[in-house]
Parts: structure tokens; C-alpha cells; sequence
């Protein structure tokens, strides 16, 4: 009995120093790195795109458990290399302006149209249908890009230190602009554009270069304080805005389901959040302005039919510039947003 004990014993020590070397061979688990993924946005910290989008990261990165973590870089790329950089994957996800892009892609300029949406609420439904019939296969189809959120921050209106509350008042009106569908509009109304780099603007109405802007919208009138240089403004829903959040679309075709799944519903998350905070910023701006001495001057429907029809050559050029199919699909989305939301 003892000899067969020592025998199992004997044997047991043989098994463990023939496994020893074989254990000592086998290389240890790799470790898992996580993708990283670099959401570069054109705006600096503290703005509410900016921390809504580092919540959505936060919350994206819990759900995905460290396979991959979202880091938002404010101000890591300007506006024109934004669309170009993620689609060569130099960063894998972006944001901006649409209408920015429209030397690109005409129909990327379709927010350039003049008073295309009559309202708030109505400029957002618009640019969700536009984003989901119209902006995300341009998207795709020239820039290998998906289309995650749609964003939009109210209107372009304008304002400057001459009073322009009827057509007759645009006449000899020397307006800021920075694109070719501003200098148009602008013209038509009967004012006289001049090409300044937005970032130039508002030094240009303090030092009397020129008389009005047209490029700021009202959140960030309030917000750069605009009011410390101009004395009036009109509210007269003139130019809609439109944006977008994207991903490398090969970036995006790489990942599991579970986190494409993931990475969509936090997206459309932040989307309505953002619409929100941007809602209630546009409506606070208005009344900050008034109460920092600029006179705000709400443009009567009647009135504003009557910029509508000289500047509706303007728009016509537009529609011209793209397929009829995605001209009619854009006025579609905004005749049943206006219909829904009207001014």
C-alpha cells in the first residue's frame, strides 16, 4: 500500500516538472487595446455642443467596457480640413457646418437658401429629413463618411448698427459675408456685400468697416458678445443652419454590431439633447441682447414675404445646381416642416 502511494506520488512529481517547461512556453494572454476613437470638433471647450458631446463620449465608453473609448478634441481641426481628415481616417470622427463643405458637394449647401425654414422647430425637422434623404448619401458617396447626428442652432439673421426693418432699409447697407450664396442674398436685398472672414467680423462692425453681419447666429451673438459693438438686430429667420456629427465609414464597418448599435443609439441621444439646449440658447439670446441695449426687431410675415421674392433668384440658382430629384426631396422636407412648426 505504501509502495503504491509512493509510485502516485513519484508520478504526480514527474507530471508537474515535464509541464513546467510546457507552461513556461506558452505566451501569456495579449492584451486587449482598445480603439481609440478621436472626435475632433472646430469649437472650443465650454460650448454646449462641446459638453453634450463629451457626455455622450462618457456614456458610450461605460456601455462598450473599455473595447473602445470615444475622446472628444475640441478645436483639433478647422472647419475645411474637418470633412477631408476623417475621410482619410487621419482622425475617425468629425463634426461642423454642412453649408461649409458645399464647394465640395453642392448638395451639402443646401442650408445656404435663403428663408427655406420659417422657424425654429421647423429648421430642425427639415435638416433631419434633408440629413437622412439627402446629406448622408453625399456623405457616403463622396467622403466615406457615416452620418451619426444631425445639428442645427437656430438662425442667421442681421444686425450691425443700421436699423433694417423694411426692404428699403437694406439700400446702401455695407454687409459682412463670407460665402458666395451670403453676397447674393445680400445683393439682392439691396445691400452690398463684403467678403470678411467670419473670424474678422465682429472687429469689423466694432471699427465701422462695415455696416451689418450677416454670418452669426443668435446664440453666439449673446455669447461673443456681439452687443458691445452693434445696436440692432432683426429676427427674420433669413438662413437656417445645419450640421453634422460623422465617422470614418470603414472605421465604422470594422466594429462589432453590439458597439455600431451602441456608438448610433448614444448618437441619437446627444442629437435630441443638443436640439434641445440649442432651442433654449437661441431663445435666451434674444432676450440677453435686449437686456444689453440692442434694439431686436421681429420682421412681420408680410414683410418678409416680400425679402423672400427678391432673393428667390438666388434660391432658384441653387435648386438649378443640383439633381431635380434632390431639389424636390429638399423642398418636400421643408415645405412639411414649415407647415408643421410655421412662423
Amino acid at each position: 500500500m505504501r509502495d503504491k502511494k509512493l509510485l502516485i506520488l513519484i508520478c504526480g512529481i514527474c507530471l508537474v516538472l515535464v509541464a513546467l517547461p510546457i507552461l513556461a512556453a506558452c505566451p501569456a494572454p495579449k492584451e486587449i487595446k482598445p480603439v481609440i476613437l478621436k472626435l475632433a470638433t472646430p469649437l472650443p471647450p465650454g460650448t454646449i455642443p462641446g459638453t453634450l458631446a463629451e457626455e455622450w463620449a462618457e456614456r458610450f465608453n461605460e456601455a462598450a467596457e473599455g473595447r473602445y473609448i470615444m475622446e472628444v478634441h475640441p478645436m483639433l481641426l478647422g472647419i475645411p480640413e474637418m470633412l477631408p481628415s476623417v475621410r482619410e481616417g487621419i482622425v475617425e470622427m468629425g463634426s461642423g457646418s454642412f453649408a461649409d463643405w458645399g464647394t465640395l458637394d453642392a448638395r451639402l449647401a443646401a442650408p445656404s437658401v435663403p428663408f427655406l425654414t420659417d422657424s425654429f422647430d421647423a429648421n430642425h425637422i427639415c435638416w433631419l429629413c434633408v440629413g437622412e434623404n439627402v446629406f448622408s448619401s453625399a456623405l457616403e458617396e463622396q467622403f466615406n463618411v457615416k452620418l451619426l447626428a444631425c445639428e442645427d442652432y437656430g438662425f442667421k439673421d442681421v444686425y450691425g448698427n443700421k436699423p433694417i426693418k423694411t426692404l428699403e432699409d437694406w439700400n446702401g447697407v455695407l454687409a459682412a459675408t463670407q460665402d458666395p450664396v451670403d453676397a447674393k442674398y445680400v445683393a439682392a436685398l439691396g445691400g452690398t456685400p463684403c467678403d470678411i472672414p467670419w473670424i474678422d467680423e465682429l472687429m469689423s462692425l466694432e471699427k465701422g468697416v462695415v455696416d451689418a453681419g450677416v454670418s452669426t447666429c443668435w446664440s453666439a451673438l449673446l455669447d461673443i458678445k456681439y452687443y458691445e459693438v452693434i445696436k440692432y438686430a432683426t429676427l427674420a429667420s433669413i438662413k437656417g443652419t445645419s450640421g453634422g456629427y460623422f465617422i470614418n465609414l470603414d472605421v465604422f464597418n470594422a466594429m462589432p454590431k453590439d458597439i455600431q448599435e451602441l456608438l448610433v443609439d448614444e448618437a441619437q441621444r446627444f442629437e435630441s439633447e443638443l436640439y434641445e439646449a440649442q432651442k433654449a440658447s437661441a431663445a435666451k439670446a434674444v432676450e440677453g441682447l435686449q437686456k444689453q441695449g440692442v434694439e431686436v426687431y421681429v420682421l412681420p410675415n408680410a414683410e418678409r414675404d416680400r425679402w423672400r421674392e427678391v432673393t428667390s433668384a438666388v434660391a432658384d440658382e441653387y435648386w438649378a445646381s443640383i439633381s431635380s430629384d434632390m431639389a424636390e426631396t429638399i423642398q418636400d422636407c421643408a415645405a412639411e416642416a414649415n407647415a408643421q412648426f410655421p412662423r
